[in-house]
C-alpha cells in the first residue's frame, strides 16, 4: 500500500509541466545506462537511509519510496558513472521514476510467475529476467525470502576439524588439499542429505568443534571455519581456484584481485568438489555467512543464467582478449581489401600458433578441436581458428561453473536466480567487500554498562576510520570470525554489534 502510494505521488508530479528538452536524450537510452542510473539511485538511497538512521532497522535501500522527482544529485555522486554525465537532472529523475512505476506492476504479478520456465524464451519468467537489471532488490526479496522460508528444512550438522593436519600440510608443500580444513568439511557435509543445510536463517548449517582445543560453538568457530576455507581457496593449497591472468607477469588490466576457477582441475573429485563450493553459495545466501571470496563475472553470469561476453574474458585476461580482438579486426581488414595495413599470411602466422592450440587462463596449452595439436593452423583456416578460439576462451571454466550451480541448486531455488542480476548474486554470497565504519556503526547495540557515548568506544571508532581497508577486514575477522559484512543490515545488527560494544570494553581494561 505504502508503494502504490509513493508511486501515485510521483506519477502525479510526472502528469505535470515536464521540460520539453529532457525528450530529446529519451532515445539515448541504453541498458549499461539504466544500469548505471540504478546504482546511482541506489547510492542516493543509502545517503537519504543514513541520515534518516534508518539503517538501525535493518532496512534495505528502498528506492519503491524514493522521492524520485524531489531528490537532489550532486556532482559527486555523478563522477563514477561516467554514461549519465551531461544529461539533465530532471531526465535522469524522469528516467528513474518510469523504472518505479514498472516495479509496482511487476510487484503485483510476481506471486503468479513460474520461474522454472525462466529460461523459456516465450514464458514471462524469461522476459522478466530479462529486467532483472531494472527490478529493485527490495521486490525481489519479497518473493526470495518467502521461497526461503518455505524451503528450510534443514536443522544443522555437527563436524570436526583438524586445524594442525591442515597447517602440517601446507609446511610440507602439499597443494592437492586433501588435508585442507575445505576438504574435510566437504568430507563431512557434501554427501549428506542437502535438505540438512537448509536452515533458516538465523540458525547455522553446522557446528564445529576443533581437534585438540576446548571450548563450545557459540558461532565464532563456525564463522572462523568459513573464514579459513575461503581463505585457503584463494591459495596454492586447494588447486581449485588460480589468480586471474591479469594479475601474472608485473599486473594488468583490472580485476588483479579475482580468482578464477582452476581450468585444469577436471577430474570426477574436482568437479565433486566445486559442486561443494556451490553449496557453501547456498548456505551463504541463506544465512548471511559471507564468504570471503573474490569471483570474477565468468563465475557468477552462469550461476544466474546470464551470458558470458568478450568483455567477461577481457575482465580477466585483457592480453588475451587484446590478441583476439586484434586478429579480428586484422581478419575482417584483409577479406574486404588487401590494403597496406591488412594482415597477409606471412603475418598471420607470427601472430598466431601453428597448430589448432591456445594457451589458457591458467598458463598451459589447450586444443581447440580433437587432436588440434597436430593439425596445422594455416590461412585458409584463419576463419575457423578465430571462432574456436573465441568458443574455447568462452566456455574454459564453463564445466567447473556448471558444478557451482548445480551444488548451488541444491541449497536454494535455483529456479530464481535469474531474476537476479549477477552483481547482486555475488553481493548475496560474499556480502560487501569495502568495509564502511558509518554502516557498521549505524548497526551497533551496546551492552551495559557499555554505551555509545564512552570514550573508549569513541576512541575504537576513531581508530577503525584510520585503518585502511584491509586492516579493517582484520578487525572484522578477530571481533566476528568474518571479513566481510552482509549485504543485509539486520544481519549485522545482530551478529556483531554486541561483539564490537565487547571489544571496546577489554581493549580499555588492557
Amino acid at each position: 500500500a505504502d508503494s502504490s502510494s509513493s508511486s501515485n505521488n510521483n506519477s502525479s508530479n510526472a502528469g505535470g509541466d515536464v521540460n520539453p528538452s529532457i525528450w530529446k536524450h529519451w532515445h539515448q537510452w541504453t541498458p549499461r545506462m539504466d544500469m548505471q542510473l540504478m546504482r546511482l539511485f541506489t547510492e542516493i538511497a543509502e545517503h537519504r537511509q543514513k541520515a534518516m538512521g534508518i539503517f538501525k532497522r535493518g532496512a534495505l535501500p528502498s528506492l519503491i519510496n524514493l522521492p524520485a522527482r524531489m531528490v537532489e544529485i550532486p556532482d559527486k555522486l555523478l563522477r563514477p558513472y561516467p554514461l549519465l554525465r551531461g544529461i539533465p537532472r530532471e531526465c535522469l529523475r524522469m528516467r528513474f521514476l518510469f523504472i518505479q512505476i514498472l516495479n509496482v506492476r511487476i510487484l503485483s504479478v510476481l506471486p503468479m510467475v513460474d520461474f522454472s520456465q525462466a529460461l523459456s524464451p516465450w514464458s514471462l519468467a524469461h522476459r522478466l529476467s530479462a529486467l532483472s537489471h531494472l527490478i529493485f532488490l527490495e521486490i525481489k526479496n519479497i518473493a526470495w525470502t518467502h521461497i526461503l522460508q518455505q524451503t528450510a528444512t534443514g536443522r544443522g550438522h555437527y563436524v570436526n576439524i583438524n586445524l594442525p593436519r591442515a597447517k602440517k600440510a601446507q609446511e610440507r608443500g602439499d597443494t592437492s588439499g586433501r588435508k585442507s580444513v575445505f576438504f574435510q568439511l566437504y568430507l563431512q557435509l557434501h554427501f549428506v542429505k542437502p535438505s540438512l543445510l537448509r536452515v533458516d536463517g538465523g540458525s547455522r548449517p553446522w557446528v564445529v568443534s576443533y581437534a585438540g582445543f576446548g571450548g563450545q560453538d557459540a558461532g565464532g568457530l563456525f564463522r572462523d571455519s568459513v573464514s579459513t576455507l575461503c581463505t585457503e581457496l584463494q591459495s596454492k593449497w586447494v588447486p581449485l581456484f588460480i589468480p586471474v591472468p591479469n594479475s601474472r607477469d608485473g599486473g594488468v588490466g583490472d580485476n588483479q584481485e579475482k580468482w578464477l576457477p582452476n581450468p585444469s582441475s577436471r577430474s570426477a573429485l574436482h568437479i565433486s568438489n566445486y559442486a561443494f563450493v556451490g553449496k557453501l553459495m547456498g548456505i551463504a545466501v541463506r544465512g548471511s555467512h559471507m564468504l570471503n571470496l573474490d569471483l570474477p563475472s565468468l563465475v557468477w553470469k552462469p550461476l544466474v543464467g546470464d551470458t558470458v561476453t568478450m568483455s567477461d574474458v577481457k575482465a580477466v585476461d585483457v592480453i588475451a582478449h587484446g590478441r583476439i580482438e586484434s586478429l579480428a579486426k586484422a581478419l575482417v581488414s584483409a577479406n574486404a581489401a588487401a590494403t597496406s595495413g591488412s594482415i597477409n599470411k606471412e603475418s598471420y602466422m607470427d601472430l598466431v600458433p601453428n597448430k589448432f592450440i591456445m594457451i589458457g587462463y591458467d598458463g598451459k596449452e589447450v586444443e581447440l578441436k580433437e587432436d588440434g595439436k597436430n593439425i596445422d593452423n594455416t590461412w585458409e583456416t584463419r576463419e575457423e581458428y578465430l571462432s574456436l578460439l573465441k568458443q574455447a576462451k568462452l566456455a574454459e571454466v564453463r564445466p567447473q561453473a556448471q558444478a557451482i550451480r548445480k551444488g548451488l541448486g541444491t541449497i536454494v531455488p535455483i529456479q530464481l536466480l535469474p531474476l537476479f542480476t549477477w552483481q547482486e548474486l555475488e553481493m548475496m554470497v560474499c556480502g560487501k567487500r569495502e568495509i564502511d565504519i558509518d554502516y557498521l556503526r549505524a548497526n551497533t547495540r551496546y551492552r551495559a554498562p557499555v554505551k555509545g557515548t564512552d570514550p573508549h568506544v569513541k576512541m575504537l571508532w576513531e581508530v577503525l576510520e584510520d585503518f585502511n581497508h584491509e586492516e579493517r577486514r582484520l578487525f572484522l575477522r578477530f571481533v566476528w570470525g568474518q571479513s566481510r559484512l552482509p549485504y543485509n543490515p539486520a544481519v549485522v545488527a545482530v551478529a556483531v554489534v554486541g561483539i564490537v560494544a565487547e571489544t571496546a570494553h577489554f581493549t580499555t581494561l588492557r
